[in-house]
């Protein structure tokens, strides 16, 4: 899916343009699922990818330093399924899912208060697609 999304960015994106990408997984984890996606070939725009909790505000300030144009917040729900891996499997997915959008949704609302003061110039925030 990581491969789709940054294809999908790199079709839209001015040619010398950088996606910042912030997990808790690590690098060398992003880089092994990306090359097993078929891996991801950018004509536009570079990916540098950054170590953290997208709802910690610490590792948000830090990504919000290099002034970003834009941010999109995606869910993840392989890190929600992580947390509940001994519960029946339908109810594991249901509440995988209620995880990580409310983890989107922090780091929204986390991303927005940052920005207010002052670490980027009016950035367009979305999630899922959608203006928020």
């Amino acid at each position: 899916e990581m491969v789709m999304l940054l294809s999908a960015l790199d079709d839209r994106l001015p040619n010398g343009s950088t996606v910042h990408v912030l997990s808790v997984r690590s690098i060398e984890d992003r880089e092994f699922d990306l090359s097993h996606e078929g891996g991801f070939h950018p004509r536009n725009c570079s990916l540098v990818h950054h170590v953290g909790d997208v709802t910690r505000r610490a590792n948000l300030e830090a990504v919000a330093l290099v002034e970003p144009v834009a941010v999109l917040v995606a869910s993840d729900n392989e890190s929600g399924v992580q947390r509940w891996q001994t519960v029946d499997s339908q109810v594991k997915s249901d509440v995988a899912g209620q995880l990580a959008d409310s983890a989107a949704l922090t780091a929204c609302a986390a991303l927005g208060e940052v920005m207010k003061k002052g670490h980027a110039d009016n950035p367009h925030l979305a999630t899922h697609g959608k203006e928020r």
